[in-house]
């Protein structure tokens, strides 16, 4: 028989994409570095993710995941196995996330962005087969993550810059619909969640969010999009976002955490937010910051209940 304790993690992250209002913020990270990790007196380790995680009062553990790790690049945090997540799932500490790169992204790892780019606007066809051999390893990967138990994915996809979509929202339909209805159809049949994680000014994508009918969007920028506005137009989304960049820079000055707090004001209404960083933790110093920004957004939080 199974322990009903298993299926608490489970349990509290669904309260977490469906309750609104929330009486307190929600929080998690998308990527937690082995150098952030070595501020906090960690190792690299699996166990030790997940007891950061909670000795910062989040609210899930997100674990970059692959089946190999050939053609990934050197971005300060580690990758997992599926396996990992099982192991994660059953110490029962916290909702367990899956993060996976998508099939865009496998491919600007291999061959870089403006190769990526170039092959697309040379030769589509040929792109196109390339991209479907792609989309079946990673919904491969995707259905061993909910095969080890994961609580809800994030599919890593940068699809933009700071000025807008790096091809046209068209080409983009064309490209990545089939993968996303997939994976959706796939992780909503298991009765999960997943979120959609790219870099960028993603505004002009909101109608292809919409259809694609993901549950949210993780680690998204404020300052190229306005997570208001973003919001507002995909009001049945969860936003797991809030903290750019430049917040975590040691010298922050404090017209920029004031502008971060009132957005967290003025998203919590809407009882879609889960607070998170936009780049990831991994450099030494987003660990003070990082106990700073989630003391001041807690504090916000109360005070405009």
């Amino acid at each position: 028989m199974t322990n009903k304790a298993e299926y608490q993690p489970g349990d509290k992250i669904k309260k977490m994409f469906s309750s609104r209002p929330r009486v307190r913020m929600p929080k998690g990270e998308v990527w937690m570095g082995t150098d952030f990790l070595a501020q906090a007196g960690f190792s690299d380790t699996l166990d030790n993710h997940s007891r950061l995680a909670h000795e910062l009062g989040m609210d899930m553990i997100c674990l970059p995941t692959a089946d190999t790790m050939v053609c990934k690049p050197a971005l300060g945090y580690r990758y997992f196995r599926p396996l990992d997540i099982r192991t994660a799932v059953r110490s029962g500490h916290l909702p367990v996330v899956a993060v996976v790169d998508g099939p865009l992204q496998e491919m600007v790892n291999q061959a870089g962005l403006m190769e990526t780019l170039t092959h697309w606007i040379r030769d589509r066809k040929k792109f196109m087969e390339v991209y479907t051999l792609e989309q079946e390893k990673i919904l491969a990967v995707v259905a061993q993550c909910l095969d080890m138990g994961a609580h809800a994915l994030v599919i890593t996809d940068d699809m933009a810059s700071e000025r807008g979509t790096m091809i046209s929202p068209g080409d983009i339909d064309t490209m990545c619909t089939g993968f996303y209805a997939r994976a959706v159809e796939m992780v909503h049949r298991a009765g999960r969640h997943l979120l959609l994680h790219s870099c960028g000014k993603i505004t002009g994508l909101v109608t292809l969010f919409d259809r694609w009918k993901i549950d949210g969007l993780a680690a998204v920028q404020h300052g190229p999009n306005n997570l208001v506005e973003l919001q507002h137009k995909l009001p049945d989304c969860i936003i797991m976002a809030g903290i750019d960049a430049d917040l975590l820079e040691p010298e922050t000055p404090p017209g920029p955490e004031e502008d971060f707090l009132n957005t967290i004001a003025l998203l919590r209404p809407s009882g879609g937010l889960i607070l998170c960083s936009a780049c990831g933790l991994y450099k030494r110093h987003h660990f003070d910051r990082i106990k700073r920004i989630y003391a001041l957004a807690e504090k916000r939080w109360l005070e405009s209940a």
